[in-house]
């Protein structure tokens, strides 16, 4: 066993907090191969050592980036940055610290921990503790700074703006039970790498002391603060990170006064101690004992007033009603022995239970309410809290901070803490919500309301045997929904009172009775409405009281459960009285009554965004139902002409409408797609907006009942004027989504393959598979024209792209497309050669090489490039010696192309223009004849090789003349017409080919 100079085992030392991990090996590593780099030498020796080094490799290039920002962090560049806070804070001590407006309060000690080695930093701690009168005179030490409250503002300033918006989307729009997709695109998006472990303390702080959600949002199925911070504290790794997460959590409950603090900033920890007993005790575990480390650790001097502040959050929390008791938490038997031990000796005992319990429940109390006192403890069962379980307890002390021991039952909790029983075995690797899926659902656990007087919504698809049933309060309960639904009624009421009394009393009258009664006063109500002047407030106190009234028929579902299909009988009243009453007017009726009624219905839709989206399926099914009527344009006219009172233009209200649906019910996506691109099509095809939330949206089924409705030419998604556009920004799109939108394209029949073909040379065989997979099997199925070819030859040849040697693989070996493959790829050769070519009459020009998207024909490196992979694959097949390359027409084309290439080229390609050597017995006396000729007019370049489309032509006009010209190149009768065009020889190897004798003629 190791030693120290005095002798003393190193085995019993208590070093502190001052590990290394990966990072900061990685940091320091870089750092020394910077060192090794510069050493010595000038600032401008260094630069080019440091740029001729960074270009090596990329493994040098990060650890130069690395070393530089490591150096830039610790090395004395830092030096001036660190005087220059620390003056600031000295000399504006009460600005920084205890302004109202934007001071950091408590947060200022919690932040000033994370830099406490710093020896600037650390001189001002010692300070903060001896001399407060240094920093300002009215400061008396660390209680106070504790008890300064922390502006919003500066909370909310520690996050991107966009960090922020998305947060307060999670926490406002989303609905409990569908927030995984949004929590692994934040994760990827701000969360996976390393050094963003330190930003779950700061978005923890942000939601706890900025987020204070309204009783209406409390009472509704919107995702729960608690479930966000649950997330966030299991998907942390990092023990120091998750120490200071926990901190972020609890800073609050130190020094809570329940006179002037508000109640919403304690409630997220408890509730998360809660929700999370029967999924993951772990977490719960792991929580409630850091809670007791920091009444005894965090402030040792001041540690009564730490346990004074606990004390009374945990009272508030019963004053408030926001946990009906504590037993559930506090002595639930599934915590290890020993934590009960310890949290009955530094917890309970801080509760005054004459003034927040009554008397202490039993367990069987604990058991009536869903909990049961015999859950066996796996102690064996291995855990990944172990880490997060033992994270330190940063203290306030001013020296290094050290995790000191608990004595007695605490230091056995601790260590039996991380061998909490482990029922379902999920979280046994890292903390990650992408393989332990902890997402604190409500199919397992019954939400729970954040605020003074929360409130818990009934959720009619809770299991049965939720353990936590009984713990907490229903809708019904007469101890907290009924103060929430009173305050509602009173609200109503008070609008009531305002309303004429030709609309106040059949309105007290719905109010009163049931929904299946209303029908009668309803009618009254809206006739009111339609036939006199009614001037906004009065209106929209209307429009409130029938979202009231009618608020669960709205929002029941609009699909039935496991189907795509609209339930039975699909209504939204009173949104479909209101239509009915509008569609009995003429479209073009511009009377108060149809104005009147519209504005009635834009204030609902204003009110309760998720009628917009089900009023388009409520149209969409009363115009079905009407079939055939002269009024059938009346429907999808009747949602146009409502969009000027909601003041959108029709192509926003759509999207806003269409977002709304995404977001509240996205089952009901598929039903809204041919509604909006079959009545709104001018406003809908080519959106990419519209088009990406519908097929983020798709499942397999409604996919296919959409590909069913576009092959029957029910509606387009796109057109001709924006294929290449908007599927050029498909192509960042998750693979789901561009599948979707490439199978639905191919189910449309205004599209041919020449229409991709702009696509093809921007696509990258890495990044884009998606895309190419699809062309991919829409051009094996097309003839290999010169349109199709030139784009294909356009791409970058690349040994691991085989989107286009796969083509042309595949049409050479299909016998019918074999001739024209080795046509087409000769001529394409020989225009790339340099030289203008004739172009055939009559020939069907395509967009396919002249759009913008690729040069109008393939540079002469890449179709050589592209015909060498050929030869090599054909090669490799054993048919390099048949097939495309012994057609006369390649032949004949590698022949000429000779003339043009570079000796770079010649080298690079010589197997591939060798497959057109000349025979020389054969063709002595052509060749002759055709060097003297170019000898001749050396003076000038020949105007046009000769394409083999030419010399097929030459050959069709001597046979049309009833001359069979004897070789394929030369013809007697057009030599002196054109005694400037090449004579390009026959290719030997004809033995091979006995198509050639085709051609054979005497007219030699």
């Amino acid at each position: 066993m190791q030693t120290d100079k005095n002798n003393l085992k190193r085995v019993f030392y208590h070093s502190a907090i001052d590990w290394k991990d990966d990072i900061e090996e990685k940091f320091e590593r870089s750092r020394v191969v910077l060192t090794r780099l510069v050493g010595n030498v000038s600032e401008r020796e260094a630069h080019d050592v440091l740029t001729s080094a960074a270009c090596r490799d990329q493994k040098t290039h990060d650890d130069i980036c690395l070393g530089l920002l490591a150096t830039i962090l610790t090395e004395p560049t830092l030096a001036p940055k660190v005087n220059f806070l620390v003056g600031i804070i000295r000399n504006h001590f009460t600005d920084v610290c205890m302004n109202q407006q934007i001071g950091l309060g408590r947060d200022f000690l919690r932040l000033l921990q994370s830099v406490s080695r710093i020896p600037e930093i650390e001189c001002l701690w010692k300070d903060i503790y001896g001399n407060p009168n240094t920093l300002d005179a009215h400061l008396t030490g660390v209680h106070q700074l504790l008890n300064s409250r922390t502006s919003r503002k500066y909370l909310q300033s520690r996050l991107t703006p966009d960090m922020e918006k998305k947060i307060i989307f999670l926490t406002t729009q989303v609905r409990f039970g569908m927030q995984k997709r949004y929590q692994d695109w934040f994760q990827r998006q701000y969360l996976s790498t390393p050094e963003s472990q330190t930003l779950r303390a700061d978005i923890i702080r942000f939601i706890v002391g900025v987020i204070h959600p309204t009783n209406e949002v409390l009472c509704s199925d919107i995702l729960p603060r608690w479930a966000v911070i649950g997330w966030l504290l299991t998907t942390c790794t990092h023990p120091v990170a998750a120490a200071n997460a926990k901190l972020a959590l609890f800073f609050d409950w130190l020094v809570f006064d329940p006179m002037k603090d508000n109640i919403m900033n304690i409630e997220p920890g408890i509730l998360v101690m809660y929700h999370s007993l029967r999924p993951h005790p772990a977490i719960t575990a792991t929580l409630l004992d850091f809670l007791i480390r920091l009444s005894i650790e965090y402030w040792p001097v001041g540690a009564d007033k730490i346990k004074d502040g606990i004390g009374a959050s945990l009272r508030a929390i019963i004053d408030k009603k926001v946990m009906p008791s504590l037993e559930p938490v506090l002595e639930n038997p599934k915590l290890d022995a020993d934590l009960r031990s310890a949290i009955q000796n530094h917890l309970l005992v801080l509760v005054d239970r004459n003034k927040g319990q009554g008397k202490v429940s039993s367990f069987s109390d604990c058991n009536n309410m869903g909990y049961s006192a015999s859950v066996p403890l796996d102690k064996d069962s291995p855990t990944a809290l172990l880490d997060v379980i033992s994270s330190p307890v940063i203290s306030l002390t001013p020296t290094t901070p050290t995790i000191n021991s608990f004595a007695g039952t605490i230091a056995t909790s601790v260590s039996q803490a991380s061998e909490i029983n482990n029922d379902h075995r999920n979280l046994q690797n890292s903390m990650t919500f992408a393989q332990v899926d902890p997402e604190f659902s409500p199919d397992e656990e019954e939400e729970e309301n954040q605020d003074t007087k929360p409130d818990v919504k009934e959720n009619n698809h809770m299991s049965p045997n939720t353990a936590l049933a009984g713990a907490l309060p229903s809708r019904n309960s007469p101890t907290i929904a009924s103060s929430v639904e009173e305050a509602e009624k009173s609200k109503i009421f008070e609008i009531t009172q305002g309303l004429s009394a030709s609309l106040r009393i059949p309105v007290e009258t719905m109010l009163n009775e049931s929904v299946d009664d209303s029908a009668e006063n309803l009618e009254e109500v809206l006739e009111d409405i339609s036939d006199r002047s009614v001037d906004t407030s009065e209106r929209q106190g209307v429009a409130k009281c029938l979202v009231y009234i009618y608020k669960s028929e709205i929002a029941k579902p609009c699909i039935q459960k496991d189907s795509i299909y609209l339930i039975d009988n699909f209504s939204i009243p009173p949104v479909r009285e209101i239509v009915n009453l509008i569609l009995e007017l003429k479209h073009n009726d511009k009377t108060p009554r149809r104005k009147n009624l519209m504005k009635l219905l834009a204030d609902l839709i204003n009110l309760t965004p998720s009628i917009g989206f089900r009023l388009l399926v409520l149209l969409e099914q009363m115009s079905r139902a009407k079939r055939p009527t002269k009024n059938q344009d009346h429907y999808p006219l009747l949602y146009k002409n409502l969009c000027q009172y909601r003041s959108l233009k029709l192509e926003a209200a759509l999207y806003q409408d269409l977002k709304n649906c995404w977001e509240l019910e996205p089952n009901l996506v598929g039903l809204l797609c041919p509604i909006l691109y079959t009545w709104y099509e001018a406003d809908t095809v080519g959106s990419v907006e519209m088009l990406r939330l519908i097929v983020s949206a798709l499942d397999p089924n409604q996919l296919q009942e959409n590909i069913w409705k576009i092959l029957q030419s029910d509606f387009v998604i796109l057109d001709e004027n924006n294929l290449i556009p908007v599927l050029t920004k498909t192509l960042d799109w998750e693979t789901w989504e561009q599948h979707c939108v490439w199978t639905m394209l191919s189910a449309h029949n205004c599209f041919t393959a020449e229409d991709y073909l702009p696509l093809i040379p921007q696509l990258d065989a890495k990044n884009n598979a998606e895309a190419l997979t699809h062309l991919l099997l829409i051009l094996k199925h097309e003839k290999p024209s010169g349109e199709i070819l030139a784009p294909l030859l356009c791409r970058k040849p690349n040994s691991k792209d085989r989107f286009v040697i796969s083509l042309l693989l595949y049409w050479s070996d299909k016998e019918e497309d074999e001739e024209t493959l080795a046509d087409n790829l000769a001529t394409v050769l020989v225009r790339a050669s340099g030289s203008p070519v004739k172009r055939k009459r009559g020939g069907t020009g395509g967009r396919g090489t002249a759009s913008p998207a690729g040069p109008a024909t393939p540079t002469l490196e890449n179709v050589l490039a592209h015909l060498d992979n050929l030869r090599t694959s054909l090669k490799a097949k054993d048919s390099e010696d048949s097939g495309v390359f012994c057609k006369d027409c390649m032949q004949a084309a590698l022949l000429q192309v000779q003339s043009w290439v570079t000796e770079t080229q010649k080298t690079k390609y010589k197997d591939l223009l060798e497959l057109a050597a000349i025979e020389e017995p054969e063709m002595k006396e052509t060749s002759s004849r055709s060097s003297l000729k170019r000898n001749s007019s050396a003076r000038k370049l020949p105007s046009s090789p000769t394409p083999p489309t030419q010399i097929m032509s030459s050959r069709t006009r001597s046979q049309t003349s009833g001359k069979t010209p004897r070789t394929p190149v030369k013809n007697e009768s057009d030599e002196s017409s054109d005694e400037d065009e090449d004579i390009v020889p026959r290719p030997r190897n004809a033995k091979k080919r006995k198509k050639t004798a085709v051609y054979d003629s005497d007219s030699d």
